[in-house]
């Protein structure tokens, strides 16, 4: 097997979008449409994958924000995101 080949088997193995049927609950996805560390395409091709398998999702992108979440009202948005999704899934 080529080395190229192996590389990416290997990232499959691990990527979240390639592995959507293995999960058994539901997900929350936050992501800053400015991030350069992970590309927004990369959350995108999860939430088509979240979808085509029809596995429940809430996902939440925040425009021209980073990795990391620098600016504090996005924070605020996020964590406001992930209490409501808490919430919905396991109760407050």
């Amino acid at each position: 097997m080529e080395k190229s080949s192996r590389l990416e088997l290997y990232l499959q193995a691990f990527s979240p979008g390639y592995n959507v049927a293995q999960l058994k609950v539901p997900v929350v996805l936050i992501h800053g449409t400015a991030d350069e560390r992970t590309p927004i395409s990369q959350a995108e091709s999860l939430v088509e994958a979240l979808e085509n398998k029809k596995h429940s999702h809430k996902t939440l992108f925040i425009d021209n924000e980073y990795h990391g979440f620098v600016d504090e009202g996005n924070r605020l948005k996020a964590f406001r995101a992930i209490i409501e999704f808490l919430n919905e899934h396991i109760g407050s």
